[in-house]
């Protein structure tokens, strides 16, 4: 195609042209031939995915296989029922694709987040029972600045996939909050409480699927799940393409 020629793939980790197809992860799920090409392959072995030793609730990373919570989920109520993330947010390399996803217009790299999501989590997500695939909005302002939200991204490549509709409209942003990044648990879930709505709609799902960039302490995806419920839904599950490990 001419748009590959004058605007080829670069590679979210090193940044060089992408000169080889990527097929290790997505053989099996329907992705068109020209979007194989989404990471250099030996920089695929550098992503940090999380493995089997993860906590059953909130999907963090652990260190201890017999621990079954991590110390955020044996210490907080959650509203959500499950949550599962993909990449260990505090390796460097996903925080830069994460950092050009969202800041740097790098909207292709939200094609293998959702390749990767696909082919890892179809399982949890079938298991779920999920109807449909909800994106976290973010400030109206805020996407008109930025000319997109990432999570939204994320989940239209997501539901293309694997086949599940993606409600973008039933879930709002209606208080514009700090930046999350420096606050401490507890002040996230103040700066968050009361900043999402549900439109009535949403209780025409039995459950829904949060889809987001990251997962931190969890009171992002704690706070859409109550306002989803509080709109009729009866159950939330999450699943996010980083997550922060919830330390011992």
């Amino acid at each position: 195609m001419i748009k590959d020629i004058l605007f080829p793939r670069r590679c979210p980790v090193c940044g060089e042209i992408v000169r080889e197809n990527f097929v290790l992860e997505c053989d099996h799920i329907s992705v068109p031939k020209n979007e194989k090409k989404l990471i250099c392959p030996h920089c695929y072995n550098k992503l940090s995915f999380v493995g089997d030793s993860h906590c059953i609730k909130c999907g963090a990373p652990i260190e201890d296989e017999r621990t079954e919570y991590c110390k955020r989920c044996r210490s907080t109520r959650h509203y959500f029922e499950t949550n599962r993330g993909m990449l260990d947010y505090t390796s460097p390399h996903s925080e830069r694709l994460i950092w050009d996803l969202k800041y740097n217009n790098k909207k292709e790299y939200a094609d293998l987040l959702a390749c990767e999501m696909a082919a890892r989590y179809s399982r949890y997500i079938a298991s779920s029972g999920c109807e449909a695939l909800v994106p976290v909005p973010i400030h109206p302002s805020k996407k008109r600045s930025r000319g997109y939200n990432q999570a939204e991204v994320i989940a239209a490549r997501l539901g293309s996939n694997i086949g599940l509709p993606v409600e973008k409209d039933i879930l709002f942003r209606v208080k514009k909050t700090v930046p999350l990044k420096e606050l401490s648990p507890a002040e996230r879930y103040a700066n968050l409480k009361l900043a999402f709505a549900a439109d009535e709609y949403a209780g025409s799902y039995k459950k829904l699927m949060v889809i987001d960039d990251i997962y931190t302490t969890g009171s992002t995806l704690d706070c859409c799940a109550l306002a989803l419920k509080s709109a009729g839904v009866r159950a939330v599950y999450g699943l996010t393409a980083c997550i922060v490990p919830g330390r011992e």
